[in-house]
């Protein structure tokens, strides 16, 4: 039908001249503006389905997914959060287990004996102390 205009032609022309030349008979202008909108419409909705595609085919694929993506990091950021504030603790009960030992002679029998662990919320599950030489781990 529209094989003998090219491209640039189609631009340059007015919605008549292309149904005129569609259709090969002329048509009215309530015509050619329904003609207009549903040919919008018909373009609107081939661009929302192109870019769906588009997006399921770059988005989703395997291990792809932006959003299970995100969770993956947020947990991944939870865990280094998580191992530095021990690693902190971890610092801060070796200088109370020294303190400690200067002040009392001797070595605490347990992590809540510190007055650091009764002030601040440590949790000394975490760790592995021995009370025989004051050392401290983590688990």
């Amino acid at each position: 039908m529209l094989s003998g205009l090219d491209f640039h032609a189609l631009q340059k022309a007015t919605w008549p001249a292309i149904c005129l030349a569609a259709s090969g008979t002329p048509l009215a202008p309530r015509q050619v503006i329904t003609l207009e909108g549903n040919m919008r419409r018909n373009h609107v909705a081939s661009v929302s389905v192109a870019l769906l595609f588009l997006f399921l085919a770059l988005g989703c694929g395997e291990g792809q997914n932006p959003v299970q993506r995100y969770g993956e990091e947020v947990l991944k950021a939870k865990g280094r959060v998580e191992r530095v504030r021990a690693q902190a603790d971890m610092k801060a009960l070796e200088t109370a287990i020294q303190q400690y030992y200067v002040e009392n002679g001797r070595f605490p029998a347990s992590l809540t004996e510190l007055p650091i662990v009764q002030n601040q919320r440590i949790d000394v599950s975490l760790f592995a102390y021995d009370p025989g030489t004051g050392n401290i781990q983590l688990r």
